[in-house]
């Protein structure tokens, strides 16, 4: 049987939209009316703001990955 309430699993496959900000300023810099600075800008700011939507909607059920463990401690030479 299918699940239809949460929780389910669901996973991003493919790009999410482009936000009307987004494409109205690539309009703009393929006008010429704003730089590829300003446009990297937009840019990094809709995507700051997408990630940010999407970790207020992901389930809460899923676990975080563990952090990376610390490297290896070299052995001690006691060497006299």
């Amino acid at each position: 049987m299918q699940r239809t309430k949460p929780p389910f699993r669901a996973d991003q496959v493919g790009s999410l939209l482009r936000s009307a900000a987004l494409k109205d300023a690539r309009a703009r810099r393929a006008s010429g009316e704003i730089s590829a600075d300003q446009l990297k800008t937009i840019e990094d700011r809709e995507i700051e703001l997408l990630i940010k939507k999407q970790e207020k909607v992901e389930p809460k059920s899923a676990p975080k990955p563990a952090p990376p463990m610390p490297p290896p401690v070299p052995p001690c030479s006691n060497a006299a």
